[in-house]
């Protein structure tokens, strides 16, 4: 049975709006990702944003909905308030690149979503 894992980060405006994901090399060249950022200030003025309209905040949403990233190019979690400051996600899982890696979770959770049965 699978277990279902809640983000230690809420996806709300506030959140959204320090997040550092639309300034991401990795999302540079994506032409879905720059359509999002380029709509980004519109979105922010009504009063719900989703997830699939916000190039971002994947610490809480998950893995990246648009294609074209290149994980070449370096990650910006590392230097974003939400993972030093607000929510101190450096010590759970993925580190970075939630993009690519999904939305963070507590160690404890990190274990078991990489465990195997047996």
């Amino acid at each position: 049975m699978a277990m279902a894992v809640e983000s230690k980060v809420p996806f709300i405006k506030a959140n959204v709006m320090k997040c550092q994901c639309p300034r991401c090399p990795v999302q540079g060249n994506s032409r879905c990702a720059q359509q999002l950022i380029a709509e980004l200030q519109n979105v922010l003025e009504r009063e719900t944003v989703l997830p699939r309209e916000v190039p971002g905040l994947y610490c809480s949403s998950g893995l990246a909905g648009c294609g074209g990233l290149d994980y070449r190019n370096p990650c910006m979690c590392g230097t974003c308030p939400i993972l030093n400051e607000e929510y101190d996600l450096a010590p759970g899982g993925p580190a970075g690149f939630f993009c690519k890696g999904g939305r963070a979770v507590s160690y404890r959770e990190f274990g078991r979503l990489g465990e195997t049965g047996g």
